[in-house]
């Protein structure tokens, strides 16, 4: 096992573990709390019951970022075990794959989702939609998608956050924009780029 699979495992087993005690250690708390003694826990002074919860509440607390920090290592060690076997651990279906019919019921007012049929504008519309830095909603239209424009695709997922690269300003949240299947950047614009980045929509 390699040394960096070998923290995956280490790190996950040590917060899988603190996070069983943490959710035993609360067990043993309610039990001894309301079972143990019942004549004497209900008579608990106020100052003892305040203790008790804080206690109880600081536990829970560490036990759940426990468990997420178990739950990352499960992830990283099977990512890790796909990509040392050369396969994707991208899922192969969008997140949105519930039935549309229902997904539009349940949050209604979402825009597009995967499998709708779309068609782009032409680029005059487009064109009419941008402001003087040539982008709409600070998403800039770049020349590698003028090639797209008034032909039909499908709607391979929704974008809802992406990550800033240029800037490194962190995470950005994105509103009713979307991944068409099979159009990525040709980098024809961008000095030959060949990174292959997807286009939004």
């Amino acid at each position: 096992m390699s040394d960096h699979r070998a923290s995956y495992v280490k790190t996950a087993l040590a917060a899988a573990f603190v996070a069983a005690a943490g959710v035993g250690a609360i067990g043993v708390a309610i039990g001894l709390a309301w079972f143990g003694n019942t004549t004497a826990a209900p008579g608990w002074p106020r100052w003892m019951w305040c203790a008790w919860a804080i206690g109880v509440v600081g536990v829970a607390a560490v036990a759940v970022g426990a468990a997420l920090v178990a739950t990352g290592g499960m992830v990283a060690c099977r990512r890790d075990r796909l990509e040392a076997l050369g396969l994707p651990y991208a899922p192969r279906r969008a997140r949105e794959w519930w039935p549309r019919g229902l997904l539009r019921v349940l949050w209604p007012g979402r825009g597009l989702r995967p499998g709708d049929h779309v068609e782009v504008r032409s680029l005059p519309e487009i064109l009419a939609t941008l402001d003087e830095a040539g982008t709409l909603d600070a998403l800039p239209f770049m020349p590698e998608m003028t090639a797209h424009c008034g032909r039909q695709f499908r709607v391979r997922r929704r974008a809802d956050k992406i990550y800033d690269w240029i800037q490194h300003t962190g995470l950005r949240r994105l509103r009713d924009t979307v991944l068409l299947e099979g159009l990525r950047c040709d980098g024809s614009a961008h000095g030959g780029c060949q990174a292959g980045c997807a286009l939004l929509w």
